[in-house]
């Protein structure tokens, strides 16, 4: 930021999450917090420029795979997003009280070897940076005056923000469209997420005389068709935001057609058909909201899986009546 940045806001606050970042706090001066009544309405209203650093001056960041984030950035998000920090459960966080609960958290997460320092600019003032929960229903009047009139940025929650993964951003329930065009087969699917797990599609395919041929023995004079109308549930399974292994179930009504190109005679016959599969799902490819472009969040990939239906593998025509013979499940992409 620059000076003149700095100087138009009247409440900021510095999180560095970096080894050594406790060399930003050696001259900045400490505060404690008052007691008296109408703290929050004084302190709001006063400006302030406060910092609060992951370590000491000799202390290095410590990270481990199982937080996938440092120790300050997860106890940072703990404190913000499920509103631990609240110490008293009066509806907003200090900057203050987010510097003791970090000092007493990311300490013994460290195992000891790093304590967040917190500390003040040279003409800070004496005032608070404050955040409240958007799901408190009694927020102090005051606050939401001050966040109105000054346009003050939550530093600290783009911080946080930009450490989620895109599933703890938009969550997983979302609604897909999908499509398959492969030979003589075209399929166009939609597919909605109940939750992180379970989901249900409705598919239509359209399946051609060469495509059918491969899992149907007929007559060489014969040329079928079919019409599928199919619901499906699955569980899916997410190793990582990109990758989620998925298995399902369903049912599908076939409606096909028969036509004999020598004898000049056709017929339809219907089906109901049941099958499952199982597959993965990779998406390298997650957009989020504007300014980057797009008017929602985009997840983009595609699905490999092995589809198992059961199916009949030969047919019988008696004077136009259709037979289905040898019934077993067939494999297919």
């Amino acid at each position: 930021l620059t000076t003149s940045q700095m100087s138009k806001s009247k409440h900021m606050l510095f999180l560095m999450d970096a080894c050594y970042s406790g060399l930003m706090t050696e001259k900045s001066k400490g505060l404690s917090q008052p007691q008296e009544q109408g703290y929050l309405s004084k302190v709001a209203n006063e400006k302030a420029r406060q910092i609060i650093t992951a370590g000491g001056r000799d202390e290095q960041v410590i990270e481990r795979d199982e937080w996938q984030h440092s120790a300050f950035t997860k106890n940072l998000i703990a404190g913000l997003d499920d509103w631990e920090a609240d110490y008293n459960n009066d509806s907003y966080i200090t900057a203050d009280e987010l510097s003791t609960y970090l000092r007493e958290h990311v300490t013994v997460d460290s195992d000891f070897q790093q304590t967040p320092q917190d500390g003040r600019f040279r003409n800070s003032g004496g005032g608070e940076f404050v955040f409240f929960s958007n799901h408190k229903a009694n927020k102090p009047n005051v606050v939401d005056k001050v966040r109105k009139s000054n346009g003050d940025d939550i530093v600290v929650q783009k911080a946080v923000d930009e450490k989620k993964s895109y599933f703890e951003k938009f969550g997983y329930e979302s609604r897909a469209i999908g499509f398959v065009a492969f030979e003589d087969i075209y399929q166009i699917a939609f597919s909605e997420d109940m939750n992180n797990n379970w989901n249900f599609t409705i598919m239509y395919m359209q399946i051609g005389n060469n495509s059918l041929k491969n899992y149907i023995t007929s007559h060489n004079s014969h040329s079928i068709t079919a019409n599928v109308l199919a619901v499906r549930l699955g569980y899916k399974y997410y190793i990582t935001d990109n990758i989620s292994p998925y298995i399902a179930l369903g049912t599908g009504y076939m409606m096909s057609s028969w036509e004999d190109t020598v004898q000049k005679t056709s017929g339809d016959k219907n089906i109901i058909l049941y099958g499952g599969g199982v597959g993965v799902g990779v998406f390298p490819f997650q957009f989020e909201q504007l300014p980057n472009g797009f008017p929602f969040p985009m997840n983009v990939g595609f699905i490999i899986g092995v589809v198992g239906e059961y199916l009949p593998s030969s047919y019988a025509v008696d004077d136009g009546i259709v037979t289905l013979e040898d019934w077993k499940i067939t494999l297919m992409p």
